[in-house]
């Protein structure tokens, strides 16, 4: 017999951001390197606020752990453990890194080192040990030898032992934005399952579709308060961790890196992504190395494995070979909604309530963009090597646009103009 699914209203919150207090968290430590994870939950910040001056301690300590930890010792651990790990690797490293940098640019304090070419020499030189650590554990497992979205929101025991760069209010900011990033990974990742059991279920299309959507729309809820409750110096100042890093110029940590939603408009729309957005599949190959990997696998899953080259040459090639021969055989959930459903209103309104929430999730991002990042009428470039993040962001709503003006076509309607965030009327 059938039951109906769970709704969505049946998943309890994982918690609301900027409502769990980092002064309030009860800690259960986690600290699979022993002193040195102490070392980082405790005194890394303080560290770090030191700039040049802080410098060596932090030398001196990554320095004394690459003699005594090995890519063996940390691999014994459990996944979750291993994890932890190398957030607990990275954070000194990337402190480590951009604060020289940092010194390297400034006038000299005193403490340069003449007989170095810079501060950021000197580090490559001592720190070579470590960072031999940091690539011998991240290349078997197919990840960048720097960090990454995944390490700091989704890797980070935010809710038991959090790992931060920042102390004070500056933390208290970090740890929202973090723990606010991780709430809303994981309703995208609902939403996915809710979308996969769509496709594979026809009889409780509706149900499915209306809980993705509703998924969506409480993840969404929480970007204002980003953008209401966050202080613009507070996120200026604790993104400048993030930055792309200057000794081997891998991008930091950004939202551009969120592979879930990108995996939620390939199971919506998936090959019209390719007429509506040409860029869209070659950008997803070029920053496959920077998603976590277990999302960029679910996401493959889902793609053509043509779709991966990055090519722009090979992918005109490729479209045009579609567009001649038909199309591919993995049906998506616009096509499955245009061929089995077009006549149920109330699944046509599922669906567009699924795009309207995607919209959204633009949307909020342009207005957070234009407080955080609009500096002297310049936006500032996005840490995921975005040069104008604005440009960006208003590429992604068009795209939603174009797929939907498409899939309005294929089914015998004229174009229709829908509007910048999602008020259109229902359409596949």
């Amino acid at each position: 017999m059938n039951m109906r699914p769970l709704s969505v209203g049946e998943f309890q919150p994982l918690g609301t951001p900027f409502a769990l207090r980092l002064g309030n968290l009860a800690r259960n430590p986690q600290r699979p390197l022993g002193d040195f994870s102490s070392f980082v939950v405790e005194r890394l910040p303080a560290v770090l606020a030191e700039g040049e001056a802080g410098l060596p301690e932090l030398l001196d300590r990554v320095e004394s752990l690459a003699g005594n930890v090995s890519v063996d010792q940390i691999h014994a651990l459990d996944g979750r453990n291993q994890d932890i790990a190398r957030l607990d690797l990275l954070m000194p490293l990337t402190g480590l890194v951009h604060n020289a940098h940092r010194a390297d640019q400034a006038p000299s304090s005193g403490n340069s080192l003449p007989p170095l070419p810079s501060w950021l020499g000197h580090v490559r030189e001592r720190a070579a040990g470590f960072m031999g650590l940091v690539e011998g554990l991240s290349a078997p497992a197919g990840r960048l030898p720097s960090i990454t979205y995944e390490d700091v929101a989704l890797g980070n025991p935010l809710e038991s032992d959090p790992r931060l760069f920042f102390t004070g209010d500056v933390a208290a900011s970090e740890f929202n934005f973090l723990y606010g990033t991780l709430v809303m990974d994981r309703m995208w990742g609902r939403a996915i399952e809710k979308l996969h059991m769509a496709r594979n279920n026809a009889l409780f299309i509706d149900t499915y579709l209306e809980d993705a959507a509703a998924l969506l729309k409480a993840a969404n809820d929480m970007l204002p308060l980003f953008r209401e409750q966050l202080p613009t110096e507070h996120f200026l100042t604790f993104r400048n961790f993030w930055a792309k890093n200057p000794l081997n110029g891998h991008d930091g940590p950004s939202g551009r890196f969120a592979a879930k939603i990108f995996h939620i408009r390939v199971l919506i729309d998936g090959d019209r992504l390719a007429e509506a957005d040409p860029g869209f599949y070659p950008e997803l190959a070029k920053m496959a190395p920077y998603f976590p990997p277990r999302d960029y696998g679910a996401l493959g899953a889902d793609i053509r494995p043509e779709f991966r080259r990055s090519s722009k040459s090979e992918f005109d090639a490729l479209a045009h070979t579609l567009a001649e021969h038909g199309r591919p055989s993995r049906r998506t959930m616009a096509e499955i909604v245009r061929d089995q459903h077009a006549n149920n209103a109330t699944t046509l309104q599922h669906l567009h309530q699924v795009r309207v929430e995607l919209d959204r999730f633009v949307s909020f991002h342009i207005h957070t963009v234009i407080k955080h990042m609009n500096q002297n009428g310049a936006v500032l470039a996005g840490t995921g090597g975005e040069n104008d993040v604005m440009v960006y962001l208003l590429s992604r709503t068009k795209a939603h646009e174009k797929c939907a003006r498409l899939h309005g076509q294929s089914n015998g309607r004229p174009p229709v103009k829908t509007a910048g965030f999602g008020n259109a009327e229902p359409k596949l």
